[in-house]
């Protein structure tokens, strides 16, 4: 495969010690104490993204109330220690009820962050939104939404001439409005547009905007395009993975604090690092990098109407009904045991941040967590 861009050998050095970093531990089948929810809280959207199904469904199942979501929270011992909280859709922004579904979160869970995925496309509405939350108390807010790409490149992606120009006034004005609000933008990687990961993650960059990026999913059992890589666009995106590698190596000094052995100072750093190094894997050969996932044992994803998954990926296959029979029953039932049986026996795989990030995150703290004196 033709590469055009050589990664420098202190790069190289550096990735060579962090792939020799253990992840995780051997799978685990059981149900661990939940941390994240994820709601869809609607199909809805004003956006036709390409590789997303949500917009394209016919059949619209109503969807979770306040009244319904404080009901489930009320009766669910499972969920009480959650510590994170994710309204997606479809677009949130949409439901003219979203600062009641989040203010049934924060009352029940104080200090929880709760974050909003949304494409930021209507500026108006999100203000409008987010202001209503913050009068009901909604604090900790955090906003997540897609970076495909720079000028007509995003548009193409979004299915919307001008979506570019809408989402980064909204992100600029975001940073004046709210100055204090944690804003991120992720990068789905398609064919199309994988010469444009580079010139995205510099946009987000100069605004001081947290960037990710993941391979997109061909989703299973839901209708929206599929996608197949040549030898020519996966060479494209391999290029530009690695000129983000290169770029973050070099303004963080990743050689340096190696060869100094400092690397405990910036965890933060070698998380980033070891997230689009799998990346980079997972575009060439995708294979599961954890052993130990934690999809169906730290966080909960549910759709509008209550249906309970356990992963992106694996969302063709719902376990039970969290509002019809309540989330502890659905959690626990034969069919989410079977799932998580299922997960463990590593026959799927995915590089997701939702997915990715809490496994890294854990083997950060166990890599860099205050070795204990002996006592002797």
């Amino acid at each position: 495969m033709n590469r055009r861009f050589r990664i420098p050998e202190s790069v190289s050095y550096v990735l060579k010690e962090l792939s020799s970093w253990p992840l995780s531990s051997a799978p685990r089948s059981g149900a661990n104490p939940i941390r994240e929810l994820h709601i869809e809280v609607t199909h809805r959207c004003d956006l036709k993204c390409r590789m997303c199904h949500h917009w394209r469904l016919k059949d619209r199942t109503p969807e979770i109330t306040p009244d319904q979501l404080a009901r489930m929270l009320d009766a669910s011992v499972r969920l009480r220690g959650i510590r994170t909280a994710v309204l997606t859709g479809g677009e949130p922004f949409l439901r003219p009820d979203l600062s009641e579904l989040a203010a049934v979160i924060v009352k029940r869970f104080p200090g929880i962050s709760l974050g909003i995925l949304s494409n930021l496309s209507n500026t108006g509405l999100l203000f409008r939104r987010v202001d209503e939350c913050l009068k009901k108390g909604v604090t900790r807010l955090w906003l997540g939404s897609s970076l495909d790409g720079v000028g007509p490149a995003h548009d193409r992606v979004r299915g919307s001439r001008g979506a570019y120009t809408r989402l980064m006034r909204s992100a600029r004005e975001v940073r004046t409005r709210y100055p204090g609000m944690d804003l991120a933008f992720n990068f789905t990687l398609l064919p199309s547009n994988a010469g444009k990961l580079v010139e995205a993650y510099l946009a987000a960059k100069e605004m001081k905007i947290w960037f990710g990026a993941q391979k997109v999913v061909n989703h299973e059992g839901f209708e929206a395009e599929t996608y197949s890589w040549t030898r020519q666009t996966l060479s494209t995106a391999l290029d530009g993975i690695d000129r983000i590698i290169t770029d973050i190596c070099a303004e963080n000094s990743a050689f340096e604090k190696l060869l100094a052995k400092r690397e405990s100072e910036t965890p933060w750093l070698w998380s980033s690092l070891i997230y689009w190094l799998n990346l980079r894997e997972y575009m060439t050969e995708p294979r599961r990098f954890m052993r130990d996932c934690y999809a169906g044992r730290r966080y909960a994803m549910l759709s509008p109407g209550g249906d309970l998954f356990f992963c992106p990926v694996r969302k063709h296959r719902t376990v039970g009904n969290a509002l019809k029979n309540g989330f502890d029953a659905a959690w626990t039932c034969p069919a989410a045991e079977a799932e998580r049986k299922l997960i463990a026996k590593e026959r799927c795989h995915c590089w997701l941040h939702c997915i990715a990030n809490p496994v890294i995150e854990n083997a950060m703290e166990r890599r860099f967590a205050p070795r204990r004196k002996i006592c002797r």
